[in-house]
């Protein structure tokens, strides 16, 4: 059986580990634009949140073209997956509907649109109007329809 763990994906995992420390440091600032300003844990979040992204495409470059000894390709989609939906269903809450859902929708168009032969930017562009869409759409159906309260977030 091949080893699905190579050097990428231990430096990638070392990153995300060092990264959430960094990460769980800046909750304990002032929020940003809590009082109108962008105040000294905006840039710190914006960092984190980039090297959040920027591991995540080395752990899944590193994963990614991994085959097994039948010859199957080993997707790590299904993990992703699963710890998106895991990271919308913990943020829902304190983050509010729109900032998790367009941040969970856009992150899982991009996922799915990873294969494709595109640019960057317009996976970027169609990711972000479908993210958009779902969540206008979503907000809708919920409020307007069902009646129901939606978070707004700790903000």
């Amino acid at each position: 059986m091949a080893s699905f763990i190579n050097r990428e994906a231990i430096f990638a995992l070392f990153l995300l580990v060092m990264n959430t420390g960094y990460f769980l440091e800046t909750l304990n600032m002032p929020r940003p634009f809590q009082l109108g300003e962008p105040g000294p844990a905006f840039l710190p979040m914006l960092l984190s949140g980039i090297m959040f992204i920027a591991a995540g495409r080395i752990l899944v470059g590193a994963l990614g073209g991994i085959r097994t000894d039948d010859g199957e390709r080993f997707s790590v989609r299904p993990l992703i997956l699963a710890a998106l939906t895991i990271g919308f269903i913990l943020a829902f809450e304190p983050a509010g509907y729109w900032i998790a859902t367009l941040a969970y929708t856009f992150a899982v168009a991009v996922l799915f649109s990873l294969e494709e032969k595109t640019t960057p930017l317009k996976v970027a562009a169609l990711s972000a109007a479908v993210s958009v869409g779902v969540t206008v759409i979503g907000y809708l159906l919920f409020v307007t329809l069902f009646d129901l309260y939606l978070p707004e977030g700790n903000w």
